[in-house]
């Protein structure tokens, strides 16, 4: 069954904080790991008031990320998504612990999972193949120090 996420409303029940800089990164690397092992297709993950900047890695043909505009919500988003699906709405999985959201998308006949139910199913997924998503992890101070040496034309040796 495909999916439909509510991407920020699902962040947090990852375990990921919202106020990471890569939060909306490490959550598609999540997904993009359940969706590998589960073989569960088309996942379509949307997101508001996020920097639609590129991801450092390539993002698969069977996940959709949607970024809304200014003043448009995710919520509203997802909403008409499932409304444009019409009959094929009843054949979808729409994820979000959003009440008005699960009302609206019930509808037009949608299945509905919550964000906790949700993250539940990934990281049992996850645990039963042994497998570790991947993570986009921040660098350390070090490692930035290193990084801003190199770019600035400083080795090690002028120290």
């Amino acid at each position: 069954m495909p999916y439909i996420i509510d991407g920020h409303n699902l962040i947090p029940k990852l375990g990921i904080s919202l106020t990471a800089e890569d939060d909306e990164a490490q959550l598609i690397r999540i997904v993009q790991e359940f969706a590998r092992i589960t073989r569960k297709g088309i996942i379509e993950i949307f997101f508001d008031k996020a920097a639609q900047s590129p991801f450092p890695f390539a993002i698969p043909s069977f996940l959709k990320v949607t970024f809304t505009k200014n003043g448009q919500s995710a919520d509203n988003a997802i909403i008409k998504r499932v409304q444009q699906l019409k009959n094929d709405a009843k054949n979808w999985q729409i994820v979000s612990s959003d009440h008005y959201v699960q009302r609206e998308v019930k509808r037009f006949g949608a299945n509905v999972l919550s964000a906790e139910e949700f993250a539940r199913l990934v990281y049992d997924e996850i645990n039963k193949a042994g497998a570790k998503p991947e993570r986009v992890d921040k660098l350390s101070s070090d490692e930035v120090d290193e990084w801003l040496d190199l770019f600035s034309g400083k080795k090690k040796s002028d120290q």
